[in-house]
């Protein structure tokens, strides 16, 4: 049994966010405390603090901001020894070389000794790294700046030492790597993976790579990760010429990859073979509506692969309606779909991509019109459903909207030795460039009247779990796992 007990606040030195201002909450013992007549079981209790820093880990990016286990560690002693004898509260290792009050200084060396400490203190479970070195932010505050980043071209010798120190840091729990999410200059990936002993990576799953200003010229291939094994899931954020990193692609389960043009997308895409894909997420590098998808290079990347989608996420600003209609029915298999419908004064266009006419041509014949399911049925093993859309999409194509839906959920699609449609997320949003709160715009279409209309429709199909979410861009029906 452990009882909950609150300790002053300890001092917090605001001139030094660095490592050793809040050491002490680790290995000192709390100051005065006060016991509050509430009794917990330890086991309880661990499950509580571990659901706590599952919710809060991510939702600071201020880099010189305690990590949460470092903070809930302080609260007394009873936490602390719990918290220390809990290794998976310590399982996830976010670092942001730099930062502070100071304008941005370096402070890799403090975060190489943050490292070290959430290393040992996980025990042998599998790790999930991140890394970033730059982050933007649309706060105006001193704890999250607008732009931040460590310059690697700028960093002084003594300073860069640090940096080295902190990557050598990181590499060394390589063999522990469930996840690694990386943030960075090229630079700082680079010598990562130089660091890097041959075969290191024996749990690795998930690698995710974010580059700011990829350069040119990249002559060396990274083959580090071509023979991790347990690899099954890559998310590149610009593949604006060939990826300079050898995967063992052949096994890949998930791909999310971005582009600039249809040039990239068919140099990417042109000689690959991905016959364990099953989900696929393509988006653009921008939104100024430049068509990426080219149908001849998708249908060569099926073809060759033998492949089966089950799951395929598209921003409409990647293709036009011609080439969404290929796409759809090149790939039967499909049984996940999201489509994002982005509105803004710079791609009005996309929004006439996910029209009326598309929603007729996913609406599934009567089985009185035909005796078997014909080629012209996009989508017929259909399960799950997600729209992400600008807010004046809806009203519309409401009607269409419900009749599609209908032929996916009646007997008839079971009629056709299909599953039938599962579930329906709908996510309305305001438009992107708007000045006006999503409630006024909401009111002022009727947003919760068509809602209602649409729901009362549907009630009759008693399989088909609806959800219809305001102002969320984050994908409701498939998140990003943390």
């Amino acid at each position: 049994m452990v009882s909950l007990k609150h300790s002053k606040q300890l001092k917090w030195d605001s001139e030094d966010e660095g490592l050793e201002s809040w050491l002490p909450l680790v290995h000192s013992p709390p100051r005065r405390e006060r016991v509050l007549e509430i009794w917990i079981p330890d086991d309880v209790l661990s499950l509580i603090l571990q659901f706590l820093v599952e919710e809060v880990r991510n939702t600071t990016n201020a880099p010189h901001e305690r990590p949460v286990p470092i903070i809930v560690a302080g609260v007394c002693r009873q936490w602390r020894a719990l918290c220390i004898s809990t290794p998976s509260l310590w399982t996830d290792i976010a670092i942001r070389p730099y930062g502070g009050k100071n304008g941005g200084r370096n402070i890799a060396a403090n975060k190489a000794k943050l490292c070290d400490l959430f290393v040992s203190r996980s025990g042998m479970r599998p790790l999930k790294i991140k890394v970033e070195t730059w982050m933007e932010s649309t706060s105006f505050n001193e704890s999250s700046p607008r732009r931040v980043k460590l310059y690697p071209d700028y960093v002084s010798s003594r300073r860069w030492k640090e940096v080295q120190a902190l990557i050598d840091t990181i590499a060394s729990s390589a063999e522990r790597w469930h996840t690694l999410d990386l943030k960075c200059h090229w630079r700082i990936i680079r010598q990562l993976f130089r660091a890097l002993p041959p075969r290191s990576t024996p749990m690795l799953e998930k690698l995710i790579i974010e580059i700011d200003e990829f350069p040119e010229g990249i002559t060396q291939t990274l083959a580090h990760f071509a023979t991790a094994s347990t690899l099954r899931s890559v998310s590149f954020n610009d593949c604006a010429q060939q990826y300079p990193i050898d995967l063992p692609w052949e096994q890949l389960h998930s791909l999310k990859v971005q582009f600039y043009n249809r040039l990239q997308f068919q140099r990417f895409f042109g000689n690959l073979t991905l016959p364990s894909l099953v989900n696929l997420q393509i988006i653009p590098c921008d939104d100024r509506g430049t068509d990426v998808w080219w149908q001849p290079t998708f249908s060569q990347l099926l073809d060759q692969s033998s492949m089966k989608l089950r799951r395929l996420v598209l921003d409409l600003n990647v293709l036009n309606q011609q080439d969404l209609l290929a796409a759809l029915g090149s790939a039967p298999s499909l049984a996940e779909l999201e489509l994002v419908v982005p509105c803004s004064g710079s791609n009005q266009w996309s929004h006439s991509v996910f029209s009326v006419q598309m929603l007729q041509h996913l609406t599934l014949e009567s089985i009185h019109h035909k005796s078997s399911l014909a080629s012209q049925d996009l989508l017929p093993n259909l399960q799950i459903l997600s729209l992400i859309v600008a807010i004046h999409w809806f009203p519309p194509t409401m009607q269409a909207l419900i009749s599609m839906l209908e032929s996916r959920t009646t007997s008839r699609s079971d009629s056709f030795g299909t599953t039938g449609l599962q579930s329906f997320h709908l996510q309305l949003n305001a438009p992107v460039e708007s000045s006006e709160p999503i409630e006024r715009l909401a009111d002022e279409l009727f947003i919760e009247d068509v809602a209602r209309h649409l729901r009362s429709e549907l009630v009759h199909c008693s399989k088909l779990y609806t959800c219809i979410v305001m102002e969320s861009w984050n994908s409701v029906a498939f998140p990003v796992p943390v």
